[in-house]
């Protein structure tokens, strides 16, 4: 948000925020199950948390050492939780990709080719979709009815070099200003 709309834009919507007084939760679950009790009105997470309380979690995830599985309200019947999407081109719908790579230093090489390879599998990418409610980054595993099309994601997301997220430092000096962190 501060590098698409400017540092004043950004903090007028921290502060617009803050003014909401919002709840604090040691991670998603249990903000979701707020949300599901109706504790809260809005929460703003990545979609796949939505679709594990609804939908249930990966055998074996976990979040800060809780198996979200276990956690109540995680994948019940009658739990629902909807996803909201931001009008197109809303800094609010960036789509971002978690990456994975090789050290160039790394002594397992061939190892961790190997199991990159791996995570790029058909096999393990309809994994990824299917059971941690993730998007696949490879083309031909089917998405669950629930997901929204890649191609109409890509669309909400704006246009964005993300190279320009580099500037950490700028970021985190607004959040202290704003008294965030």
């Amino acid at each position: 948000m501060r590098v698409i709309h400017g540092e004043d834009t950004t903090r007028a919507w921290l502060a617009g925020v803050q003014a909401l007084a919002p709840k604090a939760y040691p991670s998603n679950t249990p903000m979701l199950q707020a949300l599901a009790a109706g504790e809260i009105d809005v929460a703003l997470t990545n979609h796949y948390y939505v679709h594990r309380m609804n939908e249930g979690g990966a055998e074996g995830e976990h979040e800060d050492d809780e198996d979200e599985g276990d956690e109540e309200g995680a994948g019940q019947p009658g739990v629902v939780v909807q996803t909201y999407h931001f009008a197109p081109g809303d800094v609010g719908n960036l789509a971002l990709v978690t990456g994975a790579g090789l050290l160039q230093n790394s002594t397992k090489q061939e190892a961790a080719l190997r199991f990159l390879s791996y995570l790029l599998s058909s096999d393990a990418q309809a994994y990824a979709a299917e059971s941690v409610h993730e998007y696949p980054v490879v083309r031909g595993v089917a998405l669950p009815d629930y997901l929204l099309p890649v191609d109409a994601s890509l669309r909400l997301s704006p246009p964005f070099d993300f190279d320009q997220l580099r500037d950490l430092d700028a970021t985190l000096a607004l959040l202290r200003q704003a008294g965030i962190l």
